[in-house]
């Protein structure tokens, strides 16, 4: 997104256009919307064996066996996550299902 907010800017500019502008930057706000998001809710989702979070980069060494699709290796745990319904982490490399846990009361 941030590619194509700065290509209107730059048409905006050279043409003289202020739609174009203000698109570029509601695309640019957006980018950083969904930046901010992204950063959220990806920390939450972890390795329930290892405990490292599976869809931010943390810089620690990977498993010799982890899949790398398009230079990325939070790619194919995604695609895992929303369509197969399990994921293998790129750092153990175990695999594992997405269940719900119960919680237990304690009283």
């Amino acid at each position: 997104m941030i590619p194509t907010a700065i290509g209107l800017v730059i048409y905006g500019v050279v043409t003289g256009e202020h739609d174009y502008l203000k698109i570029a930057l509601a695309v640019g706000v957006g980018a950083v919307l969904l930046a901010i998001f992204q950063w959220i809710f990806a920390s939450g989702g972890k390795c329930p064996l290892c405990m490292m979070p599976v869809l931010v980069k943390k810089g620690c060494s990977r498993n010799r066996n982890a899949k790398c699709v398009a230079g990325s290796y939070r790619l194919p745990v995604a695609y895992g996550v929303l369509v197969k319904g399990h994921f293998r982490c790129p750092y153990c490399n175990e695999p594992t299902m997405l269940e719900l846990r119960e919680t237990v009361r304690r009283s």
